[in-house]
């Protein structure tokens, strides 16, 4: 509490004591974000998941050149919870659901198992969506 509080105050002071403390030696902030995360993984494996994939859509969008994910962990978190382990498309079953969101508003949509992940992305403009429905007939 006390770093904090003196984080908040002089935030670049801060910053500059822990560049240097890491440049002396490295492996000790290594093995403490190790331990970390191997707490974090025990303890809540479902805020791990979430903020790990926020972690991941962040550097993919980057990768990619497109708008990242624009959601919380808490979000994702509900958005598993509705899910209920269930396609928000098909509704199929599956023990990993990908997260799904808007490329260009980076807005939350759901979480879809990787076969309608994989459609959506190949056919990603509603029109594409419509010449498939007619051309397998059911438009």
């Amino acid at each position: 509490r006390l770093r904090q509080r003196a984080y908040a105050l002089n935030p670049e002071k801060i910053r500059e004591e822990m560049r240097l403390a890491y440049g002396a030696d490295p492996t000790k902030f290594i093995k403490r974000a190790k331990r970390y995360t191997e707490r974090m993984k025990l303890e809540n494996p479902l805020l791990y998941w979430a903020r790990r994939r926020l972690v991941e859509s962040r550097r993919e969008a980057r990768q990619n050149g497109y708008t990242p994910l624009q959601a919380t962990a808490q979000e994702l978190i509900e958005a598993w919870g509705r899910a209920n382990g269930r396609c928000d498309c098909c509704g199929k079953a599956s023990k990993q659901l990908c997260v799904d969101h808007d490329h260009v508003t980076g807005r939350l949509r759901g979480l879809l198992c990787h076969s309608c992940n994989l459609g959506e992305g190949y056919f990603d403009t509603r029109e594409k969506w419509v010449q498939l429905g007619r051309y397998m007939g059911y438009v």
